[in-house]
């Protein structure tokens, strides 16, 4: 009996070891699979909250005529937040 369940054992141990190899293939194609998707998001999330930062730390308006890609010659570095942290309507 105890021969059957050494057998029994072995058998477990290599099917035990043998799946966190399938799982990492499966994790792998899972995130090879859904990467599209996750760079769309992350352009979609992103790109306009970094757009927002760059465009806040310049006198640039959507009325001035200029595209959003030359507001670099409206720079005024945090001129915008320092107006905002001394203006009392803020606060």
């Amino acid at each position: 009996m105890s021969a059957v369940t050494a057998t029994i054992s072995e058998d477990v141990m290599k099917a035990v070891q043998a799946k966190p190899a399938l799982r990492d293939e499966g994790a792998k194609l899972g995130f090879r699979l859904t990467l599209p998707a996750q760079i769309l998001v992350l352009f979609i999330a992103v790109f306009p909250l970094l757009m927002q930062l760059y465009i806040s730390l310049t006198d640039w308006s959507p009325l001035s005529g200029l595209g959003w890609w030359n507001a670099w010659s409206l720079w005024n570095n945090f001129a915008n937040y320092t107006d905002l942290a001394a203006d009392a309507r803020f606060w």
